[in-house]
């Protein structure tokens, strides 16, 4: 295994196994904190005393010192396949982790078996997030710093956790029956794996869910905070860039809908964190285009030109229509602004959508076993 004595961003075309910092403090840093909210709620309340708003290295002391990491974790790393060394072999066959929480009596324990490709790439492929605005307060050397780069890494390993949570502990999809689930069942269950896993991402973080869009600008600040540094990895850029046969194999038609269901995904998660930033906390949310894709011979393109629509809490709003072709980020930016101020206002002038929102988040906190709101 590769050492580091700091943490340090790689460099871009970075090829060295993970350091020690990576695999033996963002890991176990990251599981800690999803461990945590797990067991903050009775019946399970091991850590209930446990201050999650504090730092990486305070929540590390409180399980250090209560002796709760070989209670309450199980880490294992997988070597690589001794015979299939290819990257195209990892990408499709050993990349997942094997991930469980078990409930053991008086505690819920998470059972990680990670391949050793995912920890590899997911440090090599870690990434300086965009401007932060509260870095300087927090960090002296500001993102060079060595707390802020180990910060980062363990924030997307936790969003990272939940989403694999939701999965396995919600929708019981698991390493065995993965594969079936495809097309629009795929893109359903992501939705939600994505979104809740926003919503307990903050939970890890001492981060209260409010749904009625009143609160001060320091815990929006603090929100965003939260998911500009949770954008600091690209390791499943690099799987997909890996994914060869996949890819030979699909059809143009089959390319351009993974296409608008990417777009579509990163829609969802940009307004997932506007509605939380802005306490507009929700129990759902799913983005889909309407109207007709189009296709101009000459410029050798494709693009759609109708609706964004969109499901909030089980309420639906659809954009009007136009060409949906400009540059990514910045229709996801537009996107999120308006869909904010729908949802602001429905929910201003609707008390019975007011109240299921409320009895949602509850319920849904009963559902994962965390006390939501």
């Amino acid at each position: 295994m590769a050492r580091s004595k700091m943490p340090a961003w790689p460099l871009l075309d970075a090829s060295e196994p993970a350091p020690n910092w990576y695999v033996d403090v963002a890991f176990r840093n990251a599981l800690r904190r999803v461990v945590c909210v797990l067991n903050s709620r009775a019946p399970f309340t091991a850590c209930s005393k446990i201050k999650l708003s504090g730092s990486d290295g305070s929540v590390a002391a409180a399980f250090e010192k209560g002796g709760l990491d070989a209670a309450l974790i199980q880490f294992n790393v997988e070597g690589y396949d001794t015979f299939a060394r290819t990257d195209e072999h990892h990408a499709e066959n050993h990349f997942y982790a094997n991930v469980g929480f078990e409930r053991r009596q008086d505690r819920r324990v998470a059972v990680f078996k990670v391949p050793r490709v995912f920890l590899d790439w997911g440090y090599q492929n870690l990434r300086r997030p965009a401007i932060d605005p509260l870095v300087a307060a927090e960090f002296p050397k500001g993102q060079s710093d060595p707390g802020y780069v180990l910060h980062c890494a363990t924030n997307y390993l936790v969003k990272n956790f939940w989403h694999n949570f939701v999965h396995a502990e919600i929708q019981g999809i698991n390493q065995t029956n993965y594969g079936r689930f495809r097309g629009l069942a795929r893109e359903d269950s992501d939705f939600e794996a994505d979104h809740i896993a926003n919503l307990l991402t903050l939970r890890s973080y001492g981060v209260d869910l409010l749904y009625l869009g009143t609160g001060g600008d320091k815990r929006r600040e603090r929100v965003s905070a939260i998911f500009i540094r949770n954008r600091c990895n690209q390791v499943f850029a690099k799987r997909a860039r890996h994914r060869l046969e996949d890819a030979a194999a699909a059809t143009d038609d089959e390319r351009w809908s993974e296409l608008e269901w990417r777009f579509c995904r990163g829609v969802a998660n940009r307004v997932s964190i506007a509605l939380l930033a802005n306490h507009l906390a929700a129990p759902s949310l799913s983005i889909f285009l309407g109207g007709e894709a189009r296709w101009s011979a000459q410029r050798g393109t494709r693009w759609r030109h109708g609706n964004v629509l969109a499901e909030v809490a089980g309420r639906r709003f659809a954009k009007r229509q136009g060409d949906i072709r400009r540059k990514r980020s910045a229709r996801e930016e537009e996107i999120a602004t308006w869909l904010r101020g729908e949802y602001r206002q429905a929910l201003a002038s609707n008390a019975a959508l007011r109240d299921s929102i409320r009895m949602s988040l509850k319920a849904l906190g009963t559902r994962v076993g965390v006390e939501l709101l």
